[in-house]
């Protein structure tokens, strides 16, 4: 049923879910990478910084830093 709604099987839709919220927290907050992977449901960081990479195409560091500089930007746009 996903398979046919959203092109992605269980574990990629599951994934992708835990990837944008992770996506939310390094934009939102300053907690460490190891406590937001745990928080969004990723149990061991090489998974995590492998499906990371795989959704958005980038490491989660360097997903932080990009956002932190556009804030700095343009303080008034949320990231």
């Amino acid at each position: 049923m996903i398979n046919r709604a959203t092109g992605f099987n269980l574990s990629q839709f599951v994934n992708n879910r835990r990837v944008a919220e992770v996506c939310r927290l390094l934009e939102e907050t300053r907690k460490p990478l190891t406590e937001i992977m745990f928080e969004a449901g990723f149990s061991t960081k090489s998974n995590f910084n492998r499906e990371f990479r795989r959704v958005t195409g980038v490491s989660p560091s360097h997903y932080r830093a990009e956002a932190r500089k556009q804030q700095v930007a343009d303080p008034k746009a949320k990231t």
